[in-house]
């Protein structure tokens, strides 16, 4: 499935899960030609064609995944201005590890792209040099998931895929 048809899927697995999960709320997709706004005060990046069609699906999807809102690209690009957006990313930077993308990546290749508003939970977008499409982060509490691609994040959501690309060192 293409990341449309995913999106689509999403939005009707959510609107079923309304009495269990709460409404949730779409913003039609405003066109949009620029870039995504990086950490890196004044450097964006290409919209890949992944999100390019995450946009043109939606803006701001408020309670979208678990209580998240996923922001539309002008929240993206105005992120310095939120407060909240901030505050969560501040606390991330303050507790972050080795190899997480907060502490190892360069701000130029780091965005965010989904807050919950309510507690520290948050999804970022990680650009490897030479990728067009970036990875997915999703951080929760200490815990995080790592997707290689927006498909593959929606492929989860979805239940279309049991497990994250998220290495982890067996012990």
């Amino acid at each position: 499935m293409n990341v449309l048809d995913l999106l689509r899927k999403y939005k009707n697995i959510r609107d079923a899960e309304i009495p269990k999960l709460g409404p949730h709320r779409i913003e039609k997709s405003i066109p949009y030609s620029g870039g995504i706004m990086t950490f890196e005060p004044g450097f964006s990046r290409p919209i890949s064609p992944m999100l390019k069609k995450r946009f043109e699906f939606c803006s701001t999807w408020e309670n979208a995944y678990l209580s998240q809102k996923w922001l539309s690209i002008d929240e993206i690009n105005n992120w310095e201005n939120d407060e909240k957006i901030n505050e969560w990313v501040n606390l991330r930077k303050e507790n972050s590890y080795d190899g997480d993308p907060l502490e190892d990546y360069p701000m130029r290749n780091l965005a965010i792209f989904a807050i919950n508003p309510y507690e520290p939970e948050e999804i970022y977008l990680v650009w490897d040099e030479g990728r067009l499409e970036p990875r997915v982060w999703h951080y929760f509490g200490a815990e995080f998931y790592r997707f290689n691609s927006f498909r593959r994040f929606l492929l989860y959501i979805n239940g279309m895929m049991d497990d994250t690309d998220t290495a982890r060192e067996v012990i």
